[in-house]
């Protein structure tokens, strides 16, 4: 019986007096997120991230689905203790529609000698993407073949514009020259 109580003493101290696994605090506003869109123009969205709690911690943010569509910017960052952070979302859909996903936060202690429990925070996004004039053309737009033809056709005007302008300046000088000469 004495030996049960020594024991149970024992723990006791044990459990007051040891740090225990403790999980990350972690603070996403707004709670959910909703943007609307044009077909193949930029949409942007914010999110603003804060840790709570005492420890230093490691923030990773990313869409659950369409990674294709949206960007997160940062998607990883160093959030010191009672401080925030805003993440930015940039949205580029090439059809219309509705589309739902998660954005994931994700919190880890930053020191190797905290053992704590990770925490996340899962924010529902609704995306709605708008018609613009032709489908067709958000899609072409959203190629990367189309850029390089609009490169080359603005490499091309800018060659033009020099061609005349030099043709131009040749037939002043000849015209000077020749009044020169009378």
């Amino acid at each position: 019986m004495k030996l049960t109580v020594w024991i149970t003493i024992f723990l006791a101290a044990a459990l007051l007096f040891t740090k225990g696994a403790g999980a990350i605090g972690l603070e996403v506003s707004p709670p959910s997120l909703q943007a609307t869109v044009s077909a193949g123009e930029d949409g942007n969205a914010t999110l603003s991230v804060k840790n709570p709690s005492g420890e230093v911690t490691i923030i990773r943010v990313y869409p659950d689905d369409l990674e294709d569509f949206i960007k997160i910017n940062p998607e990883s960052f160093v959030l010191e203790s009672g401080t925030a952070r805003n993440v930015d979302l940039k949205l580029n859909f090439a059809q219309a529609g509705q589309f739902k996903t998660a954005i994931s936060v994700v919190a880890r202690p930053l020191s190797s000698e905290a053992f704590g429990a990770g925490s996340g925070l899962k924010i529902p996004l609704t995306i709605v993407v708008n018609n613009t004039n032709s489908a067709l053309m958000a899609s072409i737009a959203n190629t990367a073949g189309f850029k390089r033809l609009l490169g080359s056709f603005i490499l091309l005007l800018i060659t033009t514009l020099v061609l005349v302008v030099c043709r131009l300046a040749f037939y002043e000088i000849k015209k000077l020259r020749q009044s020169r000469q009378k």
